[in-house]
C-alpha cells in the first residue's frame, strides 16, 4: 500500500509540473502571477474537481473570487464550463478509488482534469482597465459593500466582464423574478423616443433644455405605445418602470374629456389641491363652479322632446341670473342628425351647464350683476395649467413629497427619479436599485436608442453627448 501511495504522490507532482508548462504558454499574465499558476496546477489535485463543481474553488485569474459552480454556469448558459466541471468531479471520484485500483484510476483522473485546467488557462491574460473596474465592483458587491458602487464606476466598467463574472444568476427567469421583487412592472413595457444613438442614464439636468419641463410634471416621459414614442425620436427604447404613480387620467366618472369640461376640471383641481399644488386663482374658480352647481340645482327645469329618430329626449332650462326673462337651454344639435337633444335628464343638464358657464365667461363677461366672474382666465385643461403656468417642477416636488414616484395621465407617464427605470435586459440587482446609471446592467450586449430629444415634449436633452440607458 505504501508503494501505491508513493506512486500517487509522484503522479501528482508530475501533474503539477505539467500544469506549470501549460501555464507558461498562457501568456505574460500567468507567468507573472505565481498564485494563478498554483491555482491552475491545483486543478489536478484531489478534491479540486469537487470544490470547482460546487463553486468553492478560487478563480485563478482573480484569486479573491470564487469560480461559479456548475449549476450557476448551467443557469447562465455556460455549458462547456459546466461540462468540464463535471469531468473534474468524476476525476475526483477516480482519485478516491486509486488505492483500491492499485493506482490504475489516478491517470484517468488527471486526464479528466485537463479540460477544465486548459479552459481556465486560456483565460489567463492581463485585465484591461475597464475589466479591473468591473472586478472592483464585483468585489464590493460580494463583500457587502454595494453602497460604495457609484454610477461613475458602472459607466467605466466592462459590461461583458461583469456579465461573465457576476454573482447573481442571469437567466431570464431569475432576472424577471428579481425585477418583480424590486417592484418593476415587467408585464407592461413602456417606450421612450429619442434622437440620441445610445443612453447611459436618464439625467435630470437635461430636462427642459430643448422643450419645456413637461405637460404633467418635470421628469422623464414614457408611453405604452411604441409608435407614439417614435414620434418624438427616431430611436425608441423599451423599458420597465416601477413606482407609486399619481393617476390623473380622465375616466367617464371624472368627466367627458371635452375641451373646457368643468367636471374633470374640478376633479383634477381637487387632486392637485390635496398636494398643495393649486394656485389661489384656480381654487377660486373651483369654488365658483361649485356655486354654479348649487345655483343650477335650484334653478333648472326639464322638458321632453322627440328626436328625429323617434327617441325621447330632454331639454334643460336654467334660469338666467343676469336676465331673468332669458333662460339658458340645452343647445340643439343639427336637425340633420338622428338626435337633437340628450336622451337623459343628466345629459341635458350637463349640456345646459356647459352653455351656462360659457355665457357667464363670454356673453355676460362684463355684466355688472354677473355673480360668476373670473372663470374666463382659468385653464380648464390640466396640461395647460401645468405647462403654461410653469408649474411642472413645483408639481413634481409636491407629488414626490406626498409619496409619489411619478404622474400618469392617459398614455403618458412621467417618472421623477431615473432609478425607477430599467431596461428589460437589466440585471435587476436589488443591491444597486438606488443607482440611475444603468450601463452595466444589461444581461447581454445591447445597443439601443436613448433619449436626447423630448418624448411627449419632456426629456433629458443632451445633443452633444452619446448617453444610453442600461440597467441594474
Amino acid at each position: 500500500m505504501m508503494g501505491i501511495l508513493q506512486d500517487l504522490a509522484r503522479q501528482r507532482a508530475n501533474a503539477a509540473a505539467g500544469a506549470g508548462g501549460l501555464i507558461a504558454s498562457a501568456g505574460n499574465y500567468a507567468a507573472e502571477n505565481p498564485q494563478t499558476v498554483g491555482l491552475l496546477a491545483g486543478q489536478f489535485a484531489p478534491s479540486a474537481g469537487y470544490l470547482d463543481f460546487t463553486g468553492n474553488y478560487p478563480d485563478p485569474m482573480n484569486p479573491t473570487q470564487l469560480l461559479p459552480s456548475a449549476s450557476q454556469n448551467l443557469r447562465q448558459g455556460n455549458f462547456f464550463d459546466a461540462g468540464a466541471q463535471t469531468l473534474g468531479l468524476i476525476g475526483d471520484a477516480m482519485y478516491a478509488a486509486a488505492p483500491f485500483t492499485l493506482g490504475a484510476s489516478s491517470l484517468p483522473a488527471m486526464a479528466l482534469a485537463v479540460p477544465r485546467a486548459t479552459q481556465l488557462a486560456k483565460r489567463a491574460k492581463p485585465l484591461t482597465n475597464s475589466e479591473k473596474k468591473s472586478q472592483n465592483i464585483i468585489s464590493l458587491l460580494k463583500s457587502g459593500r454595494a453602497d460604495e458602487v457609484t454610477d461613475e464606476m458602472l459607466e467605466l466598467a466592462d459590461t461583458d466582464y461583469l456579465n461573465k463574472n457576476y454573482d447573481l444568476p442571469m437567466d431570464i427567469e431569475s432576472r424577471t423574478n428579481r425585477a418583480e421583487e424590486m417592484g418593476f412592472n415587467v408585464d407592461v413595457p413602456m417606450y421612450h423616443g429619442t434622437n440620441s444613438d445610445e443612453i447611459i442614464a436618464f439625467d435630470d439636468k437635461y430636462i427642459g433644455l430643448v422643450n419645456d419641463e413637461g405637460f404633467y410634471g418635470r421628469g422623464h416621459y414614457f408611453t405604452p405605445y411604441q409608435g407614439e414614442a417614435g414620434f418624438y425620436g427616431k430611436n425608441v427604447g423599451k423599458y420597465n418602470l416601477k413606482g407609486n404613480f399619481l393617476d390623473l387620467t380622465r375616466t367617464d366618472a371624472r368627466g367627458d374629456g371635452t375641451l373646457g369640461d368643468p367636471k374633470y376640471f374640478k376633479w383634477w383641481a381637487n387632486e392637485l389641491d390635496k398636494l398643495g399644488g393649486l394656485d389661489e386663482g384656480t381654487k377660486k374658480a373651483v369654488k365658483t363652479l361649485e356655486d354654479i352647481d348649487e345655483y343650477i340645482d335650484k334653478n333648472i327645469s326639464f322638458a321632453k322632446m322627440i328626436n328625429n329618430d323617434g327617441t325621447e329626449g330632454y331639454i334643460a332650462s336654467i334660469k338666467n341670473p343676469i336676465y331673468e326673462t332669458s333662460d339658458i337651454h340645452t343647445p340643439f344639435k343639427s336637425p340633420y342628425l338622428p338626435q337633437q337633444v340628450p336622451l337623459s335628464k343628466e345629459g341635458a343638464k350637463d349640456s345646459a351647464k356647459r352653455r351656462f358657464i360659457n355665457d357667464m365667461t363670454t356673453t355676460y363677461k362684463y355684466a355688472e350683476n354677473n355673480p360668476y366672474k373670473g372663470l374666463e382666465d382659468v385653464s380648464f385643461s390640466l396640461s395647460d395649467y401645468i405647462r403654461l403656468s410653469g408649474k411642472a417642477g413645483e408639481l413634481s416636488k409636491k407629488a414626490s413629497k406626498a409619496g409619489y414616484d411619478g404622474i400618469r395621465v392617459g398614455d403618458e407617464t412621467v417618472v421623477f427619479n431615473p432609478k425607477n427605470v430599467r431596461l428589460p435586459d437589466a440585471r435587476f440587482d436589488p443591491r444597486l436599485q438606488n443607482l440611475k446609471n444603468l450601463k452595466a446592467g444589461v444581461a447581454l450586449p445591447l445597443v439601443i436608442g436613448g433619449g436626447a430629444t423630448g418624448l411627449l415634449m419632456n426629456q433629458e436633452q443632451n445633443p452633444d453627448n452619446n448617453v444610453g440607458l442600461m440597467g441594474f
